[in-house]
């Protein structure tokens, strides 16, 4: 899998962009392509200026329009473009540390939510208001003018939108995961593993998203599911793909895809040392018993 964070760091002139403590700001005109997986190191706030996008996990779906803003965790989301206007958005890569400083910093601003505002959705919608229109805007200046601001103005901008942003009663479920990531000994690992694992990462992209090293992350993983990494994976992307194969009739290729498989020859081999039998003769076997 592809990674946005990556590409365009490693190539800055694909895109338009600046950055700031550790913060990317970016400008996309069109996707490249119309439907992509993509993984990310670093939470990112999305900005829809124009046209429209869908963003999608393997259980659920957030369709970006015009106006819209939405926070993507730290992890794989499939990219799909809606319509034929051109897109264009805004998006900012913030990493784990920085919003647990900010946090810390402004804790007398916020407080810990209840547990009814929490979600292990890897997309969240952002209230927007007026004031935030208008940083959109300001930073909309920096790409027209091809000049980046200064860097101490353009923190002290994005401070004021996040500030905005714990202050506005209806991201309450925002609010909460931002205070999760500054608790000190909170760990997302689990959290992240479960929201990313029917993707075709490698470990050391787990280990990322983990904020760890790859040895660590192997230690760290065993002792939350007593189990390793690979083995663990494996068993969640094979359970995925048979209930594919039960309770759907999409085409193999599909069902690899979708259980995060890399191409279907390796699928059909661990498929078959998993349950005994081949996927094709698996779902047929379901079909004659539901009969």
């Amino acid at each position: 899998m592809e990674s946005l964070y990556d590409f365009v760091t490693t190539n800055p002139e694909a895109m338009r962009q600046f950055s700031c403590r550790g913060i990317l700001f970016l400008k996309i005109d069109c996707p490249r392509t119309l439907k992509t997986d993509d993984w990310n190191a670093h939470n990112c706030f999305i900005h829809v200026l124009n046209g429209s996008k869908c963003l999608y996990t393997r259980e659920k779906s957030w369709e970006l329009k015009i106006g819209s803003t939405f926070f993507v965790k730290k992890g794989a989301v499939t990219i799909e473009k809606i319509g034929d206007d051109p897109l264009c958005a805004l998006m900012f890569f913030v990493p784990d540390e920085y919003i647990r400083c900010f946090i810390k910093e402004n804790k007398s601003l916020v407080s810990t939510i209840g547990a009814n505002y929490t979600t292990g959705d890897q997309v969240i919608p952002v209230s927007t208001t007026p004031v935030m229109r208008s940083f959109y805007d300001s930073v909309m200046s920096y790409f027209e003018t091809g000049k980046p601001p200064a860097e101490n103005l353009l923190e002290l901008k994005f401070r004021e939108l996040l500030l905005h942003i714990v202050t506005t009663e209806n991201n309450r479920i925002l609010i909460h995961y931002f205070c999760r990531l500054a608790q000190d000994g909170i760990d997302d690992l689990r959290e992240v593993m479960e929201n990313n694992s029917l993707y075709n990462l490698e470990l050391q992209q787990y280990a990322r998203l983990c904020n760890r090293s790859l040895s660590k992350f192997k230690r760290d993983f065993a002792a939350t599911f007593n189990e390793s990494p690979g083995r663990w994976l494996l068993q969640r992307k094979l359970e995925h793909a048979r209930r594919l194969l039960i309770q759907t009739d999409k085409q193999i290729i599909d069902v690899v895809l979708e259980s995060g498989f890399a191409n279907v020859t390796h699928f059909d081999r661990v498929f078959k040392e998993y349950t005994g039998t081949s996927p094709m003769k698996y779902r047929k076997a379901s079909i004659v018993m539901a009969s």
